[in-house]
């Protein structure tokens, strides 16, 4: 969609509105999108190559963590 406004992602996906508002907000705070403030605010994905990047390191970073956790339980 390029640049959208969260009444826009509603009618387009058809996810409540509530939900569009607070999925956008965690997806804010993770930096997946960019929010340009006004009124209405819009937003738009990142670069899907930093995106793409980002989930990848979150991912490892957690499955990392999943096995501190299990060696340090005797699973190892």
């Amino acid at each position: 969609m390029g640049e959208a406004t969260a009444r826009e992602i509603h009618e387009f996906t058809h996810v409540p509105r509530p939900k569009i508002y607070a999925t956008l907000e965690r997806m804010s705070k993770k930096k997946y999108i960019e929010v340009i403030e006004g009124t209405p605010a819009y937003f738009r994905s990142i670069d899907p190559e930093q995106l793409t990047e980002r989930l990848r390191n979150e991912f490892l970073f957690s499955l990392n963590e999943t096995l501190k956790e299990l060696n340090s339980a005797g699973y190892g």
